[in-house]
């Protein structure tokens, strides 16, 4: 059916389409309607008219030749890019015929049928042409009949008044169908020229929001993927003037005074130049980032020649209009955005929407990286912090070995043999050295002699650096294990000494409990506990209390 359809409507544009020059729907209109009627006209007369001229030996017969002649004209005609005139032609050259075959012919008949048939281009000329162009037809074709009739004296009005007035009558109804058709047309032109004036603006309003949105979405890829707020902020401003085509774009922060509005981020040299110069705005001054960042509202400025809020930058000598958007985070105004224009009336509310929405975005990503800064200023300090600990906790526990144990050891031919003092050998030869490090802290050192001179490549490097780091690992939690036995020792015998004690009330009992008792913890043959001398004298409160290991010698 689609396909069947589709043929018809090839051949009916292949007959009838007007030509691609002419572009107005009426004048589209009446090229299909002229060549319609010349073809349809040519082809039911042809057929008759050859009849007449084969059959009947009469010149009257060779009447209908001009008109054939007239419809195939036109109908060529209405092929061309000139095809407007077809319409006319068909109009005006079929009066024209009628009228020469009136005057030239004596033939009563031939006048009553040409009486009649002037009615054609009436008729053509109510669907053809204009209102005005009809009605000036039909007068002048009425007019002339009159004269004729009144002119030839062999013609009664008798003979010919039922044609004259019938044709009299179809003109007055033909003009005021015309006239009707002609306010019809006007009127459907006048909506279809609204409609097509709305459809652009409508068009012109999805490409532009379809543009707005492409930009926003790629202005929040380079807010959400930026973590340096500097760089994200210069790129930011980039973007809205490349991609929206405007003036001027800048950021400003309020610093943590919250008494100023600070530039952070601006285009082009003069936004360089107000860099350098640590451009501010105080917080809720006559101006139009001031009143932003103390009101937490945009501020649109339509016309800086009129508007009191502008304050002109002698860099910026062009700018005719603004809008600044708030930097909200947190229910606090941290920032504004200002975008500037060369033309007044540049920023509409549809505008102010997009921009609010990328500065919410820029406000976010603000928020942000500075919280991530934070982070990071946190995280230094806490590894710093861990370094240090560390360091302190291999320093303790390094001071606290005895020193006849061996302080590494060293693998070779020879087998394993231990290391005493840190410089026992010389590094001279040493290829490759790995620090030991936990948590950043080094606390030791993996050295590798190469064998005939060889040096090792990156990936035993790697393989060794993979070595050292869980060998210091493995280092740092024998460590941690051995502190965590000794305090558990530690808490063992302060728990049986705590519970030997309230087991007693005698004095001596408790004196001699905890001298022996710190003597076996302490690893040393004597202990001793005394009482405070007392005040005044030179004799003990109490008795001197010795260790268990003194008694028994």
């Amino acid at each position: 059916m689609s396909d069947t359809r589709a043929a018809n409507r090839s051949i009916w544009d292949t007959l009838f389409g007007p030509h691609p020059a002419i572009k107005t729907l009426i004048e589209q209109r009446r090229v299909r309607l002229t060549a319609a009627i010349s073809l349809v006209l040519l082809v039911v007369a042809v057929g008759p008219s050859l009849y007449l001229i084969a059959a009947l030996n009469d010149p009257r017969a060779f009447v209908t030749v001009p008109f054939l002649v007239l419809f195939l004209v036109a109908y060529g005609l209405s092929r061309t890019r000139y095809g407007e005139w077809s319409a006319r032609l068909l109009v005006f050259g079929t009066a024209l015929i009628d009228f020469s075959v009136l005057l030239s012919s004596h033939d009563l008949q031939v006048v009553t049928l040409m009486t009649t048939f002037v009615l054609l281009p009436i008729l053509f000329a109510t669907v053809l042409l204009g209102a005005w162009q009809m009605i000036a037809l039909a007068l002048l074709i009425n007019a002339g009949l009159a004269l004729f009739f009144a002119t030839a004296g062999w013609v009664t009005f008798a003979n010919v008044a039922l044609p004259f007035l019938s044709t009299l009558l179809i003109s007055l109804l033909s003009a005021v169908t015309a006239f009707l058709r002609e306010r019809d047309l006007t009127v459907i032109e006048a909506q279809q020229r609204k409609l097509d004036e709305h459809s652009h603006h409508l068009e012109d309003q999805i490409d532009q929001r379809t543009r707005n949105i492409v930009a926003t979405a790629e202005i929040g890829r380079v807010v959400a993927g930026t973590r340096d707020l500097d760089t994200m902020l210069r790129n930011v401003v980039s973007l809205i003037t490349e991609r929206f085509n405007y003036y001027h774009a800048q950021v400003f922060m309020v610093d943590e005074s919250g008494k100023n509005a600070v530039l952070r981020a601006a285009t082009g040299i003069a936004g360089e130049e107000l860099l350098a110069k640590g451009y501010r705005l105080p917080i809720g001054s006559q101006s139009a980032v001031g009143q932003v960042t103390v009101t937490g509202s945009p501020v649109v400025v339509a016309d800086t020649d009129n508007d009191p809020i502008h304050r002109r930058n002698e860099l910026l000598p062009h700018t005719r209009s603004e809008v600044v958007l708030p930097l909200r985070a947190g229910g606090r105004v941290i920032g504004a955005l200002n975008i500037q224009s060369t033309a007044p009336n540049a920023f509409q509310p549809t505008d102010v929407t997009v921009f609010q929405t990328i500065a919410d975005q820029l406000a976010v990503a603000v928020e942000n990286a500075r919280l991530f800064e934070r982070a990071q200023r946190d995280l230094s300090d806490i590894e710093t912090l861990n370094r240090q600990l560390t360091g302190e906790a291999w320093r303790k526990y390094l001071s606290g070995r005895s020193p006849s144990l061996a302080a590494g050891y060293v693998g070779s031919a020879k087998g394993i043999e231990p290391l005493q003092g840190a410089g026992e050998e010389g590094a001279a030869d040493t290829a490759v050295s790995m620090p030991l490090k936990v948590r950043g802290e080094t606390i030791g050192v993996l050295d590798i002699v190469p064998r005939n001179g060889q040096i090792p490549d990156e990936q035993m490097k790697s393989m060794l650096e993979a070595v050292a780091e869980r060998v210091a690992l493995a280092l740092d939690s024998t460590r941690v294990g051995e502190q965590a036995q000794r305090q558990a020792e530690r808490e063992l015998i302060l728990s049986t000494i705590s519970a030997e004690l309230q087991a007693t009330t005698d004095l001596n009992v408790i004196l001699s409990v905890v001298a022996r008792e710190t003597s076996r913890a302490m690893g040393v043959p004597h202990s001793f506990i005394h009482l405070a001398m007392n005040y005044g004298t030179d004799q003990p409160v109490g008795e001197e209390a010795d260790s268990e290991q003194k008694k028994g010698k």
